[in-house]
């Protein structure tokens, strides 16, 4: 009887690890395919001018995405979901404090 408690106890340690990395990769399927869903509806991308949609598991934001266009290979862009809306961050400033501005930027090029 005592070594079925110990085979349960190890069981469930080993089993709540593997659900935590699991529960980590279904949330950012589910935000890859939804900002592919807002990307296409609302945005109006056509689904070939996306390269790549990359989630990651981050500090912050929690489950950032990272975009990639066809036309722009070189730049990525980072979404993060605020539990409402889709928001782009803000990418690195040049030494002037100055955004680029690139094709798909949808935050305004200001100086702060």
């Amino acid at each position: 009887m005592k070594n079925r408690k110990i085979f349960y106890f190890l069981g469930v340690i080993a089993v709540l690890p593997a659900w935590y990395f699991i529960d980590i990769r279904m949330n950012i399927n589910n935000y890859e395919k939804e900002l592919r869903k807002y990307l296409i509806e609302t945005k109006k991308y056509a689904d070939e001018e996306i390269l790549s949609i990359k989630g990651k598991h981050s500090k912050t934001p929690a489950y950032p995405v990272y975009v990639k266009f066809k036309d722009e290979p070189d730049i990525t862009y980072v979404y993060s979901h605020n539990g409402e809306k889709w928001n782009q961050l803000e990418g690195a400033r040049d030494q002037y404090g100055n955004l680029p501005k690139f094709k798909h930027d949808e935050n305004p090029n200001i100086i702060k």
